[in-house]
């Protein structure tokens, strides 16, 4: 494993940018990473207004932050749990 090697891919080329280092930890420890995460962390459902009506998607979300903070689209508000030991 070359730790200092620099090499990325732009999967996003023309809408943005999202580089893919490839694999960065060993698969046990992502394993463990990935099912603290799954398991400490609150999930839910996205839910949006559209049209008038709720949509509860299908995707699962979670937003922490520093500080209490909310926000507001679609007419559903979103507020930001503290941080998790698992996440700091």
């Amino acid at each position: 494993m070359d730790l200092f090697r620099n090499e990325s891919a732009n999967w996003l080329p023309r809408d943005g940018e999202v580089n893919y280092y490839g694999c960065i930890f060993a698969r046990a420890l992502a394993d463990r990473y990935l099912n603290e995460l799954l398991s400490t962390i609150q999930w839910r459902n996205d839910e949006a207004v559209m049209f008038g009506k709720l949509i509860v998607t299908s995707r699962k979300v979670a937003w922490y932050g520093d500080r209490p903070f909310e926000y507001t689209y679609s007419n559903t508000t979103k507020r930001a749990l503290p941080w998790t030991p698992g996440l700091v």
